[in-house]
């Protein structure tokens, strides 16, 4: 009977008691986009280093400007005693009626304190230079740790690294990091039937796309992934290539194979390799058969063959596994409530997630289930960029009542960006 079935709730608290802590690591800088940081950084330097220039001109001691305001037809007339281009040092520093040429990002001289800009001067060839506008202290100078101070902590541990953390991190000299490791996953396929996406199939056969598929997906999530073929339906070749996979990565996963049929063999060939099974079969749709467990230290999953039970179990169970191994937080997909705007799916015992579109309006979020035929229908979940939960047992939401809704699209604009990642 279905309700004596794990829930998916009792499901994932079962999963989690099973998995190891995340595992640090070092890596180089260009390796660890979309990893989180295990430890605090601190600049190593203030930043900017040194007092710089914001744009081209001439820097100056503001006092020496001042008659520029006083009378426009005798303007301030300095003389021109060095030039500081970027990524060079002043030659000498700037005393009372001199000043320095300067270019943006160049340091900026002892004595100056202002930078006028180029356009705002007149040259009287390369030695004598006249102020047209009177500067302030400090105008167009970018004082020294003015975006941070020596040791001040930069990134805090739990920090997902994104491109602008990579920039913080190359700015402070951070050319190897210290990570959450990405999780060493292998995908196997199952089935006789199951033959590459590049062969035509036979009659009785299908081209396997749960493997492309899952591989995207955990590519996506950052982990490491292995795709380790199709095992045939044939005990002792899936024990072979089972023994030599559990152990040697943190997750696999299997797909097809874990339900009642004759060749559903998964079980019985991770039995004999040493599994122990903490739960096979919950109260889901699509995904009934889903199977976990461990084996030689490894996660095993078994999912359902069908590619939107693929897809459905991986989003609720696996998903949450990996970004718990690389230090993610949270760990789930986030959820919204949404209102149904098409017929609602009948509730029936089992808890259903069903391929869905969720769009955001004015008024809050809408969302209506794709067309789809059922587990089998890769094609219709493709439209899919949600799933619409209905409870197990019902109720099951009207339409125009309000809906739970999770959200499985990366991309969505707007909505994403203010929900946990």
């Amino acid at each position: 009977m279905s309700d004596s079935l794990l829930s998916v709730t009792d499901a994932v608290r079962r999963i989690s008691e099973h998995l190891p802590p995340p595992r640090a690591t070092s890596v180089p800088l260009a390796e660890s986009l979309g990893l989180v940081l295990v430890e605090e950084v601190r600049s190593d330097l203030d930043m900017p280093p040194f007092a710089k220039s914001m744009m081209d001109g001439f820097a100056v001691r503001a006092a020496d400007t001042v008659r520029a305001a006083d009378n426009a037809d005798r303007p301030a007339t300095l003389k021109v005693v060095d030039t500081i281009h970027a990524g060079s040092l002043p030659k000498r520093g700037v005393a009372a009626g001199q000043a320095s040429r300067i270019m943006t990002g160049a340091p900026v001289p002892a004595g100056a304190d202002a930078v006028v800009a180029v356009e705002k001067t007149e040259s009287e060839g390369r030695d004598v230079v006249r102020i047209l506008e009177t500067v302030a202290v400090g105008k167009n100078v970018v004082p020294q740790g003015q975006d941070v101070w020596e040791g001040v902590t930069v990134l805090s541990p739990g920090r997902r690294i994104r491109p602008p953390e990579i920039g913080v991190l190359a700015a402070v000299g951070k050319s190897v990091v210290r990570v959450y490791d990405a999780p060493r996953v292998a995908i196997f396929s199952t089935g006789d039937e199951v033959v590459p996406p590049a062969r035509e199939p036979g009659p009785g056969q299908i081209r396997n796309s749960n493997s492309s598929a899952l591989v995207a997906r955990v590519t996506r999530d950052r982990g490491t992934v292995e795709d380790l073929g199709v095992l045939p339906d044939e005990t002792d070749l899936m024990r072979s290539a089972l023994r030599a996979a559990l152990g040697s990565f943190d997750v696999v996963i299997l797909t097809g194979g874990v339900s009642m049929g004759e060749k559903d063999l998964v079980g019985g060939a991770l039995v004999a390799e040493g599994f122990h099974e903490v739960f096979h079969k919950i109260r889901l749709k699509p995904g009934k058969p889903a199977l976990f467990g461990t084996a030689k230290g490894s996660l095993v999953f078994g999912l359902p063959g069908n590619p939107v039970s693929v897809a459905v179990t991986y989003e609720l169970l696996v998903r949450p596994v990996l970004r718990y191994l690389m230090g993610y937080a949270p760990v789930h997909r986030p959820r919204v409530t949404a209102t149904l705007e098409s017929d609602p799916p009948k509730a029936i015992p089992r808890e259903q997630f069903i391929p869905a579109h969720v769009v955001e309006r004015p008024g809050g979020f809408t969302v209506e289930t794709v067309s789809w035929h059922g587990s089998g229908d890769l094609f219709g979940f493709a439209a899919a960029n949600s799933l619409l939960r209905i409870p197990a047992g019902g109720p099951s939401p009207a339409k125009g009542e309000a809906a739970s809704v999770v959200v499985i699209e990366e991309s969505l604009s707007g909505l994403l960006g203010r929900l946990p990642k």
